[in-house]
């Protein structure tokens, strides 16, 4: 959770350099929420709600769309 955070603050700061870099890095962020998803307890606990299966192909859906986005803008 600490690197999801850096890494959300790197999209920031990057944000200012380029777009596709910030871009790029948010969907990582959502990569990572959902490798996070997948790993044994304590993670998965936290969510009791839906399947792991289910947030997980969300997560990652949200980061391919993410980085399609990103990378079909013109620069």
């Amino acid at each position: 959770m600490l690197a999801e955070l850096v890494c959300l603050v790197a999209a920031v700061v990057a944000a200012t350099v380029s777009f596709r870099l910030s871009g790029t890095l948010l969907a990582l962020v959502c990569a990572a929420a959902g490798t996070l998803r997948l790993l044994p307890d304590p993670w998965w606990a936290t969510v009791r709600n839906r399947g792991r299966g289910f947030d997980t192909s969300l997560l990652y859906g949200a980061a391919l769309a993410m980085g399609l986005l990103t990378w079909s803008v013109p620069g």
